[in-house]
């Protein structure tokens, strides 16, 4: 007929409880659900509701879990004695009328003194009830409190960080010096590199074409010369300047060449290929054939 509760205050961590709650049945009535709550380890919980890890000190661990196993106990022996009443009352009314009335007087006593016994404990636990809401909501305010200042410093760094990558996509559009080579085999290409960095996949008998030029002078080449052959921009290019921006938190520590060569001319430097995925692939596997404008 009853609930079984632990009979023992969950683990306290770091001074603090997590709180969980179950619903009473009342035998009578099925609207009647009074909630009473408990205290479990915070570490054996997987999935925690905002504000339900409370801060406890070991009187009120132990207070809150009497309060809750004395309220459960009572509802139980109370539905037991109902049950047994009802027993009685399901029997074959008695041929005398005296004793039938008797017996539903009987069962409606017992209905009574349950739903009295039940509000009692319920009674005797609301203050206690209470008290662990009242916990609660305050600890709700908190963890939101907690929330949005968090949230405001994550906005605040990644702005920092964004300013910072702004900053450096400038200087490195001034550092950075550009040369492409040709090759022939097996089909006329087009090698995009930086002056400085050694490039991944550019054929050793590539010739040049263009020398150490800025990142303008890089574009206008391309566009003059991309008719002869695609255009392929060595995947190490993409390599050198994202290191550039690895220390950075958020998403500024992705910054790579798409990133600067879109901040400069508002274009993809080398088009998305159509293809069932719709994604650009970078570097060496990838092939200009035209710029976005």
């Amino acid at each position: 007929m009853g609930r079984e509760i632990e009979l023992a205050p969950g683990r306290r961590v770091d001074g603090r409880v997590a709180i969980r709650f179950f619903t009473l049945d009342h035998a009578l009535e099925f609207r009647t659900r009074p909630v009473i709550y408990r205290t479990v380890d915070p570490s054996t919980v997987t999935q925690r509701v905002v504000g339900s890890v409370v801060p406890c000190t070991p009187e009120e661990n132990a207070r809150w879990t009497e309060a809750a196993v004395a309220c459960v106990a009572e509802i139980d022996s109370a539905a037991r004695d109902l049950h047994e009443a009802h027993l009685r009352a399901a029997q074959p009314l008695p041929r005398r009328r005296a004793r039938a009335e008797r017996m539903r007087r009987d069962w409606d006593d017992a209905q009574r003194r349950y739903r009295s016994r039940f509000q009692a404990a319920v009674d005797r636990y609301s203050p206690v009830g209470l008290e662990i809401s009242d916990a609660m909501r305050r600890q709700e305010e908190l963890d939101r409190q907690r929330f949005l200042a968090e949230r405001k410093a994550a906005e605040l760094a990644e702005q920092r960080s964004e300013a910072i990558a702004k900053q450096r996509l400038g200087d490195l559009a001034g550092e950075l010096r550009w040369s492409i080579r040709v090759s022939d085999s097996p089909s006329r290409t087009l090698h995009v590199v930086c002056v400085g960095v050694a490039p991944h996949a550019v054929p050793h008998d590539a010739a040049p074409l263009v020398e150490d030029v800025d990142v303008r002078t890089l574009r206008e080449s391309i566009m003059e010369h991309r008719a002869t052959g695609p255009v392929r921009f060595d995947e190490s290019i993409d390599e050198h300047i994202r290191a550039r921006f690895a220390d950075l938190p958020g998403l500024a520590r992705y910054t790579g060449l798409w990133r600067l060569w879109w901040d400069l001319f508002a274009e993809d430097y080398e088009p998305r290929e159509r293809s069932r995925s719709n994604t650009a692939t970078f570097g060496s596997s990838s092939t200009y054939s035209g710029f976005h404008c």
